[in-house]
């Protein structure tokens, strides 16, 4: 008879629930697919974020001209974590070796940072702390290569400890290593650079860690750089 409960020596089917339960599922993935085909992607978030994950999957990528100036303009999609320093340093050294402008730039992993060693001549005139047409590019790089790793990175000048002329624009080593150290931060900074950036001068304060077995010449050439300092921790956004 339709309606009649089951008696106490009839079989109950405890598990008829699940059948309504699927059926409610059912039709919640049908309700979250067509939702996800009226939708649209961001053409813009999505590219950077594709080109933010090849970078981390693949370490030789080529930064052209063109590349730096699409990176410059692509909008964040994400915040990016600080990189293990093992593994950063043998991203750059793959990146740099792979680019013509960084090419001269030395990769150090020391025991808290890594170091990307810069020689002056690349980026100034001497005495002078104004980036020259070469050193603008090699700022340009550096944010291209640097703005998804979000390491806080201290910006330090060297010099050599020869007593600068007379009528120089600075009156020592001290303002001129600091004034280099600052000038590539903001070169940085106006290339899109997007986290904060410390910039300190040392003068010549380094120069006696330099191998006396070297020449002077080769010292003094060696002594004349700027380091790029990557540690461990997150740098703050600007």
């Amino acid at each position: 008879m339709i309606g009649r409960r089951p008696t106490s020596d009839e079989p109950v089917d405890a598990n008829g629930w699940m059948i309504t339960f699927a059926d409610l599922l059912a039709l919640l993935l049908a309700l979250f697919v067509l939702l996800f085909s009226m939708s649209t992607v961001k053409r813009e978030a999505w590219d950077a974020l594709v080109i933010a994950l090849k970078e981390q999957l693949n370490p030789v990528l080529r930064w052209s001209e063109p590349m730096l100036q699409r990176e410059r303009q692509m909008p964040r999609a994400f915040t990016a974590g600080a990189v293990d320093l093992d593994y950063l340093a043998g991203l750059l050294r793959e990146k740099f070796d792979d680019q013509g402008l960084l090419a001269s730039a030395v990769v150090q992993r020391l025991d808290d940072r890594v170091v990307i060693s810069l020689p002056a001549a690349l980026l100034f005139r001497p005495a002078d702390a104004n980036l020259a047409t070469d050193g603008q590019r090699v700022a340009t790089a550096l944010a291209g290569a640097l703005n998804r790793i979000a390491n806080r990175i201290a910006i330090v000048g060297h010099t050599d400890p020869r007593p600068l002329h007379d009528n120089a624009v600075y009156p020592s080593n001290w303002e001129l290593s600091l004034a280099r150290a600052t000038g590539l931060a903001n070169a940085m900074y106006a290339a899109g650079y997007p986290y904060a950036l410390q910039a300190y001068g040392a003068a010549d304060g380094r120069y006696y860690d330099i191998s006396r077995s070297r020449s002077r010449a080769e010292r003094h050439r060696l002594a004349r750089r700027v380091d790029l300092m990557l540690h461990q921790d997150k740098a703050a956004e600007r």
